[in-house]
């Protein structure tokens, strides 16, 4: 997927406010497990407010386990000028949405993480999972906030705000697609696509341009403060 690099606000410590790919074990399998990657606002974790790349994998075969980045011994960084707390240097303006991220997380043995489609940042090991050995059985994309218990303010996804219908002004993801096969990437199955929005974020605008650009893809974001 592509998607729109912004700077959400975060109103205290221990928020964070983040746009990812998850990839998933099924909902009935024994153990819970993930893996997440995008870009996260997360000054708890970073010790700023800046917009920066992130990893957090997560299994639980009896005892849980994982961490962000590389913080604990799983993801095995590669690149050695991109590491996998980039912050990134330039944002996009809304009306211009002139940066971007591109990941793509590939399975080959281990889970390969992508940048722009071409620079390998690093991998998770195949070793450290069990339900995702032979791949993900689902798969998320579209934001993610997260507020303590005890803060009152949530705080604001994508760019702070949401006009369903207008990309340019709205945090968006394109290019959406999974891998199925062997090597084969296709685009969502709209009948099997499941949305999700509350009072305080929206999703919206989810259509497929088949057009090499846009392709599938989807809005979302909202101002928090709920």
């Amino acid at each position: 997927m592509s998607v729109t690099l912004y700077n959400p606000q975060v109103n205290g410590l221990g928020q964070y406010s983040s746009a990812t790919i998850f990839l998933q074990s099924a909902d009935n399998a024994p153990n819970f497990e993930q893996i997440q990657a995008g870009w996260i606002v997360y000054p708890k974790l970073y010790g700023d407010s800046r917009t920066r790349l992130y990893s957090h994998w997560t299994t639980d075969g009896g005892q849980k386990t994982g961490c962000y980045n590389n913080i604990c011994p799983g993801f095995v960084q590669l690149d050695n000028e991109v590491p996998i707390d980039y912050a990134f240097p330039k944002i996009s303006r809304r009306m211009y949405d002139d940066y971007e991220l591109q990941l793509q997380i590939y399975k080959d043995e281990d889970y390969y993480l992508f940048l722009h489609y071409m620079f390998v940042i690093g991998f998770w090991p195949e070793t450290i999972f069990n339900e995702l050995r032979n791949g993900s059985q689902t798969v998320r994309y579209g934001g993610q906030a997260y507020t303590p218990a005890g803060e009152p303010n949530s705080p604001s996804m994508g760019n702070g705000n949401y006009q369903d219908g207008n990309p340019h002004i709205t945090c968006h993801m394109r290019q959406v697609m999974y891998g199925v096969g062997n090597n084969q990437d296709v685009q969502p199955d709209e009948s099997l696509v499941q949305t999700h929005q509350s009072r305080c974020y929206h999703e919206g605008s989810e259509y497929n341009g088949h057009d090499g650009y846009w392709d599938y893809n989807f809005l979302f974001g909202g101002g928090g403060y709920c």
